[in-house]
């Protein structure tokens, strides 16, 4: 995978994060992306970087459509695209879904 570039959702953590080191370790470039923790995302990024690939933290709320691109804008930047991962979620209101009254947050739980 040498000089692919991996675009990781929720990258900054969990899974995610996990991801992004094991790939790195794989010799993938990594773009991990994260929400609203900057600084998680950012140790995601040292520690891809210590087992020597290049990686980038790139704050988008995956969302929205702008967001995505200005994403794999950034990831572009790194090389070409070898893949994506989708690790990002938001778990928002809990029960069955036939029963919430929240739907605002039942269709940010689907765009995510």
């Amino acid at each position: 995978m040498a000089g692919k570039v991996l675009v990781v959702t929720g990258g900054g953590r969990g899974i995610g994060a996990a991801t992004c080191v094991l790939a790195a370790r794989r010799g993938w470039e990594v773009c991990v992306n994260y929400a609203s923790n900057g600084a998680r995302a950012e140790q995601t990024v040292e520690r891809c970087r210590e087992v020597g690939a290049r990686a980038v933290a790139v704050q988008a709320d995956v969302a929205s459509e702008a967001d995505v691109e200005r994403l794999f804008a950034a990831a572009d930047d790194l090389g070409p695209l070898g893949g994506l991962v989708n690790c990002a979620a938001d778990t928002g209101p809990r029960g069955r879904l036939d029963e919430l009254e929240d739907v605002a947050g039942v269709e940010r739980v689907l765009a995510v």
